[in-house]
């Protein structure tokens, strides 16, 4: 039986695979998305509906930023103390994109995606596809949340924050809370609740909690390319060729660049 692990909950689907090439702030959402059901609009869903409008604008607008995030597992829906943590980073530049999630790194382009994985000490370069989006969604991906959902609630967390807690009938999740800036729409926090018992550490298991924390927003920054690009761990030396750079010349490199 495999074990909860924070890289495992984002990319429960290998980064070694195509499907991988979402973003990975949407990764958790994409479970999400197994069913659909259309929930009629009540007034607290509008309002949600209006709040990742003006969420997803913020971040549309702002390609040029960067910000950090935590992962956290908690044992149980209440507990205070999380029993794995990993944080994160994230870099956006136009349609370039970097994740740091522990000591797992992916840099995206238009062109390629590639990964340094540290602990695995395994890196891949893979191409993209044409037709593929490659002005990836930030922001988890927020809109599909009133059609899965059957209740919403908003709450005011006080000090500008405000959230939602929207409750689903047959997902992999029970329910997902949100909380978000009040006067930028910047994302505080996400939640997710597992409906079924997960395995963690050493062999425990129960219904835990994933939430992940959102801080440190640099709004129009100008970024350095090289956090984009391989150039740190490859040479290129022909056409869909490359060779591993010091020091990492005993990491495993997978080549799967393909002519378009």
């Amino acid at each position: 039986e495999k074990k909860m692990s924070i890289i495992r909950i984002i990319y429960s689907n290998s980064f070694y695979t195509r499907t991988s090439s979402r973003s990975a702030l949407s990764m958790l959402f994409c479970l999400l998305v197994s069913s659909f059901m259309l929930f009629p609009f009540s007034l607290p869903a509008q309002k949600l509906k209006d709040d990742i409008g003006r969420i997803n604008q913020v971040y549309e607008k702002n390609r040029n930023m960067s910000f950090h995030t935590r992962y956290s597992i908690y044992a149980t829906y209440t507990s205070t103390a999380p029993v794995q943590s990993s944080p994160g980073t994230v870099k956006v530049k136009g349609d370039k994109m970097y994740y740091k999630i522990g000591n797992l790194e992916i840099m995206k382009n238009t062109e390629y995606v590639f990964s340094a994985d540290h602990d695995q000490k395994t890196l891949v370069i893979m191409s993209r596809y044409k037709g593929e989006g490659l002005t990836e969604k930030i922001q988890p991906d927020l809109d599909k949340i009133v059609k899965l959902c059957t209740s919403i609630t908003y709450f005011d967390s006080g000090k500008g924050i405000g959230g939602y807690e929207v409750i689903y009938p047959s997902t992999e999740f029970s329910k997902m809370r949100l909380t978000f800036d009040k006067k930028t729409f910047l994302i505080e926090s996400v939640s997710f609740y597992y409906r079924e018992a997960q395995t963690y550490g050493d062999g425990e298991n129960s219904k835990v909690r994933i939430e992940i924390k959102y801080s440190d927003y640099q709004l129009s920054q100008e970024l350095a390319e090289e956090d984009f690009s391989y150039a740190h761990y490859l040479t290129r030396i022909g056409n869909f060729k490359y060779t591993v750079k010091e020091p990492y010349l005993n990491y495993r490199f997978l080549n799967e660049v393909q002519p378009q």
